[in-house]
């Protein structure tokens, strides 16, 4: 099958070179179209293999696609394992994508027999999968977890030489919250010290945002940088050779010394599940702390910050003018914001309501991870109850 995982990266990196998404107007990470999705489709490819014996992607039908999900569904009910959600529907993804860019190529492949791939995601919906953030296995930790698995990987295990690169690249993620692939590619240049932000570029969806750097781990980025030029790349990771390690062997290398540094922190939570007989009941599963975790503490403190920042509207339309003075295209998200609020109001043609204070600042949180969306803060992030209790808790410590 090599020729055809061959032809499988030919077409994602035409779709990445000339720009073929399936959103047209929206674009895309580079490492999603040149990486993530061709080992999607290439491992499916494999699995289509082993159950139908094809060889080629033009032989698999839309019910031999069904019959592969099925299996992860099966998983996803029968074992609880609900992570089995978020990998049918990337599955579902890399596959719409990879047929867009096949029927956009014609002369890569001859024959191609066109799948209703929406039609297959409707049928995985009404099996009752559905991604949820509580059943995410991956902790919501607070930003004092955060530290103290900072402070375990200064002290556990032996001194490798990759272990500072390890430690700076967790602090820098709990100080801006980005993801590991943010930080493999992060310059110099993309830091503003003065400003206290940090510029990330072609970010996961292919988007460029601003996150404001944590003032109190500022004078640790200070540190971090301090040494490097302009082009510089804040993390350079090399072998033992000598030669640059690839994203997914970082990613790989920082996960492992990470897991042997929180063997004893995890969390058990309950989540909502509703079976294939869509009877809704409670499930308690075990989160456990991954690199994710700085981020979704990151989300966590600036969803507690902004809570504290706006005590009227009048500072929500000072953070506004600042917002939209650095990023005019702000205005289109904010009015998005403001029309789900009142979608109902709307539809019945009555007045339309304000946001509230706390949905300003989980928007502004939002921003700050560069989603843009106050649905995803909540569903996988920050729980707004559990950081105005935390907030609630420091007033009356301090």
């Amino acid at each position: 099958m090599e020729n055809e995982f061959i032809r499988i990266q030919q077409v994602f990196d035409r779709m990445m070179q000339e720009q073929v998404f399936v959103i047209e107007e929206r674009n895309a990470s580079y490492h999603t179209y040149t990486k993530i999705y061709p080992a999607t489709i290439k491992t499916f490819l494999r699995r289509a293999n082993k159950e139908f014996s094809v060889t080629q992607m033009d032989q698999i039908t839309a019910s031999d696609i069904r019959v592969l999900l099925a299996e992860r569904i099966d998983r996803y009910h029968k074992d609880k394992k609900f992570s089995e959600s978020y990998n049918i529907f990337s599955i579902l993804s890399a596959l719409k994508a990879f047929q867009k860019g096949v029927m956009e190529f014609e002369d890569i492949y001859d024959k191609w027999n066109v799948i209703d791939i929406d039609n297959i995601r409707e049928w995985v919906r009404k099996q009752q999968i559905v991604r949820r953030g509580k059943s995410s296995s991956t902790m919501r930790a607070t930003p004092e977890q955060a530290l103290s698995v900072i402070e375990s990987l200064r002290i556990t295990g032996n001194k490798v030489a990759n272990r500072a690169l390890i430690i700076d690249m967790s602090i820098m993620a709990l100080a801006t919250g980005a993801r590991i692939s943010s930080l493999y590619s992060l310059r110099r240049c993309d830091i503003d010290l003065e400003k206290g932000i940090c510029h990330f570029k072609d970010a996961k969806g292919g988007k460029d945002y601003d996150a404001f750097i944590d003032l109190d781990l500022l004078d640790e980025v200070k540190r971090i940088v301090n040494d490097k030029r302009e082009v510089d790349k804040i993390f350079v990771w090399k072998k033992k050779n000598g030669q640059f390690m690839s994203l997914d062997k970082v990613t790989d290398t920082v996960q492992y010394y990470l897991k042997r540094a929180t063997t004893q922190m995890y969390k058990k939570q309950r989540t909502r599940y509703k079976n294939e007989d869509e009877i809704l009941t409670y499930e308690t599963i075990q989160t456990n702390f991954t690199f994710h975790s700085f981020r979704k503490a990151y989300a966590f403190k600036r969803l507690v910050h902004y809570l504290e920042q706006f005590k009227s509207y009048a500072d929500v339309r000072s953070w506004r003018k600042e917002v939209l003075f650095r990023n005019p295209n702000s205005l289109y998200k904010m009015n998005a914001l403001h029309n789900r609020a009142n979608k109902h109001r709307i539809k019945r043609k009555v007045k339309t309501r304000d946001l509230k204070l706390e949905e300003y600042a989980i928007f502004a949180a939002s921003l700050d991870l560069g989603h843009e969306r106050n649905d995803v803060i909540g569903q996988f992030y920050a729980d707004l109850s559990s950081a105005q209790q935390y907030l609630a808790q420091n007033r009356a410590t301090n």
